[in-house]
């Protein structure tokens, strides 16, 4: 059966993990920051401005990470993991998740690392907690993270 959320890990190790998930992002920034191609429909969205920027973010920082952590750490872990073994399973979820964030990858490829450092990461908080909440937590910091970037990027560059 797959466990969703324990009771267990909570407060400081869901706000510990928010931190951590975000060192992905900083380092994907700072290294490739600056250098990203022609924009895909979230990064249109995002640069809209208004309702659409805070749909964007409100997409971004809480439905993707509860919806992509349950089905890839969380579903997807637990029948890959009954039918190959965890190696496997551990290499096949992330592989699947960054792959299928592939519209943001073509369009700025050095997302690639910080996608596959945070499908580590979340992997490791995953198996580490046996819940899911220190997996979501990191992978909202993460996000979170990218999305302050989209509100602040513009007042950072000079032009």
């Amino acid at each position: 059966m797959v466990q969703v959320f324990a009771a267990q890990p909570a407060g400081r190790c869901l706000t510990g993990c928010h931190g951590v998930g975000r060192f992905p992002a900083v380092v994907e920034y700072y290294v490739f920051g600056g250098q990203r191609g022609s924009e895909g429909p979230l990064a249109e969205m995002a640069s809209q401005g208004g309702v659409m920027r805070l749909l964007f973010a409100m997409l971004a920082v809480i439905c993707a990470p509860l919806v992509e952590e349950f089905l890839f750490r969380g579903v997807m872990l637990a029948g890959f993991t009954r039918s190959w073994g965890l190696p496997v399973a551990v290499v096949l979820c992330s592989t699947i998740f960054v792959a299928l964030h592939i519209t943001e990858l073509l369009r700025f490829w050095p997302a690639t690392f910080g996608l596959a450092g945070i499908a580590a990461l979340t992997m490791l908080l995953r198996i580490g907690t046996r819940s899911l909440g220190p997996a979501v937590a990191a992978h909202m910091g993460y996000n979170g993270l990218l999305v302050m970037y989209v509100y602040l990027g513009p007042l950072l560059v000079k032009t």
